[in-house]
């Protein structure tokens, strides 16, 4: 997927989320007290019965923005190439998080790492992961 289109998905998400926000808002504003719950107040162990959905809908509308946010966030990950069919075998190929497309190929780690670090200083929320040669994580943080 291209740059434009992931900003667009991310975009679009992100009004999906705030339309959520706002009808929420509206439908708790909009809640208008019947006659009988004036007359007879609620007991606690009871509001906290009527409020226990609304407060579950909220926090699972917040888990959905964090892990927006965690998503948007991305990584390049730096490893060798295990396929001995392949043409770039026992290579160092740069990709994205979650991509199977291959951005480039280098013959050493260090090139491979070169190229990372100008990718994610122009993604200013991109990190980089290293990969050893037997693909566990060397270096994750970097």
């Amino acid at each position: 997927m291209c740059f434009f289109r992931r900003k667009k998905k991310k975009e679009k998400a992100l009004k999906e989320a705030q339309e959520r926000e706002k009808t929420l808002e509206k439908k708790e504003a909009e809640k208008v007290k019947t006659p009988q719950e004036e007359v007879a107040p609620k007991t606690v162990k009871e509001k906290a019965t009527t409020t226990k959905p609304e407060l579950q809908a909220e926090e699972k509308i917040s888990q959905k923005e964090k892990e927006k946010e965690e998503s948007s966030k991305f990584a390049y990950h730096i490893s060798q190439v295990k396929d001995s069919k392949s043409e770039f075998y026992k290579m160092w190929r740069v990709r994205r998080s979650g991509s199977k497309k291959v951005i480039k190929h280098f013959k050493t780690q260090k090139e491979a790492i070169d190229e990372a670090k100008k990718y994610a200083q122009d993604n200013e929320d991109a990190s980089i992961v290293i990969h050893g040669r037997d693909g566990k994580i060397r270096r994750q943080k970097y």
